[in-house]
């Protein structure tokens, strides 16, 4: 894309702040939104409380629906070798057919719209914070808070928009209106830059009523993220090292306990995730797992026992059933994989299911999550994902059989009984291990777009791929590689250009 020459009247460069802020996820959300990036933050931070305020902010924009309350998660897994939509759904369609297209957005503009959200008020938060006058120590840390949330929102824009307008400052409204847009490779460069200047900044860990909070680790991840997306090898396998050596993390000895609602996050490996609250603070993401009964059960002759099951165990397929494991996905998984029963069932108490589900990301407890009332946290990061990108790295720098150790300790906990360690691989070989491991260690965790993207396999993937007889993604074309803007935005303001090859 490239920057355009700017000759609009005010009211337009208005547009782009009110189009960032006030139209994110539509009015019920944006009066949850901090927007205060519109206004100046000057005495906004005159005490520690009132930057943690807006740091927090910050987080409830990262939890909405259009963010990792949802869209970043099914955007990542839809239109991917991982899932498909058991009917055919809005958000579903342009992604598993391929035509997404400036007619059929889908979410893609409230997705784009809360990034951008993140950004401008992540600048408001690290403006206002690096103007007061708190403890030093208290200020670093929260910059560098500011500086890792505002770098989360430009990995998604440049993984799915590419080029795009870049600001690092609280800009006056006329001048971020007039900004061009930059290059992808230059954001990204950018932001292994400020991770790695300010992730030693942030704690090691937090108590657990602030565990949304972004520790060092998890600045570090997403520093290890982009690095891979650069192809710096050697500086991505420094990092992963750093984090499996220090971290004091350690794989959970069960994958399932990883997804145990008791236990909902909270584990050994958990990096970052995303926290929720039953009552109080809800995300709609684990709906899109949980059955929905009219679609239940294969045979209807079974319906009776199902509901009587459902009510003895205090359950319900109270959700909306959307996102399954698609066919050729459910095919790769093997019975002596610990993981499979995790990813994929179609029973419920020895009863057949007529879709497949993926238990990983269900709740059914109709006490403590019922419709739309859902507390379930969502993982972001993890360290097997660390393990499976040191694998990588290693990798491609020829080192295969070092990758090899670090994926037999992600295949060590999976396989019962355990398989015999993987040895003597040719390079091409790992990597096709790797992009195995990845697809049933991850599966759901809005990784797989990004993996595909990175090796440069998206379009070749999703063109021979099938979703089900609902959906044909064989005429997808090489620029839906990334997402399209909004003709609507394109035209309101000066620096957005619409993504190559969208008319």
């Amino acid at each position: 894309m490239r920057p355009l020459k700017i000759n609009l009247i005010h009211m337009k460069k208005y547009a782009y702040i009110l189009i960032l802020t006030l139209f994110s996820v539509g009015c019920d959300d944006f009066l949850e939104e901090d927007t205060r990036g519109i206004l100046s933050p000057d005495g906004f931070y005159a005490t520690e409380a009132q930057a943690n305020a807006g740091v927090f902010g910050l987080y409830n924009i990262l939890k909405n629906n259009n963010l990792y309350g949802r869209n970043l998660f099914n955007y990542t897994t839809w239109g991917t070798d991982e899932m498909t939509c058991s009917r055919r759904f809005g958000a579903a369609n342009p992604l598993l057919d391929a035509s997404l297209s400036t007619s059929d957005l889908g979410w893609t503009v409230a997705t784009w719209n809360s990034l951008n959200s993140l950004v401008v008020n992540a600048n408001s938060v690290f403006s206002g914070v690096n103007n007061s006058s708190i403890d030093p120590e208290i200020k670093s840390r929260i910059l560098a808070e500011a500086i890792f949330l505002r770098s989360v929102g430009y990995y998604h824009l440049t993984h799915m928009f590419g080029d795009v307008v870049y600001h690092k400052e609280d800009l006056p409204i006329d001048e971020l209106a007039e900004l061009g847009e930059t290059p992808a490779e230059e954001i990204v460069a950018d932001l292994v830059a400020d991770l790695a200047a300010t992730e030693d900044d942030l704690p090691t860990s937090y108590e657990s009523s602030e565990a949304i909070r972004a520790t060092r680790w998890a600045a570090k991840t997403l520093r290890m993220k982009l690095l891979l997306w650069q192809g710096a090898w050697a500086e991505a396998e420094a990092v992963g090292k750093d984090i499996i050596d220090n971290s004091g993390l350690t794989l959970e000895p069960e994958f399932a306990t990883l997804w145990d609602n008791d236990v909902d996050g909270f584990t050994s490996e958990t990096i970052w995730q995303m926290i929720y609250a039953f009552d109080l603070d809800t995300s709609p993401l684990t709906d899109f797992y949980v059955p929905r009964l009219r679609d239940e059960p294969a045979n209807q002759s079974d319906r009776q026992a199902l509901e009587t099951a459902l009510d003895a165990n205090g359950d319900g397929f109270t959700g909306f059933g959307l996102l399954i494991p698609s066919d050729p996905f459910i095919a790769s998984l093997s019975a002596d994989d610990t993981r499979t029963p995790v990813n994929f069932t179609q029973e419920y108490e020895g009863i057949s299911l007529k879709f497949p589900y993926t238990p990983k990301f269900q709740n059914f407890d109709q006490e403590t999550s019922p419709r739309f009332n859902h507390g379930d946290n969502s993982i972001v990061f993890r360290l097997a994902d660390i393990y499976l990108m040191l694998a990588e790295a290693l990798n491609e720098q020829n080192q295969s059989a070092e990758a090899l150790t670090y994926i037999n300790v992600v295949r060590a906990r999976a396989y019962e009984p355990d398989r015999p360690d993987l040895v003597g691989l040719t390079q091409d070989a790992v990597r096709q291990e790797i992009s195995n491991e990845r697809r049933w260690e991850l599966a759901g965790e809005g990784h797989r777009r990004y993996d595909l993207i990175r090796w440069g396999t998206y379009i070749e993937t999703v063109r021979n791929y099938d979703y089900g007889p609902l959906f044909d993604p064989s005429g997808i074309q090489d620029h839906q590689v990334l997402f399209p803007l909004d003709p609507e935005q394109v035209r309101l303001t000066p620096g957005l250009v619409q993504t190559p090859g969208y008319q």
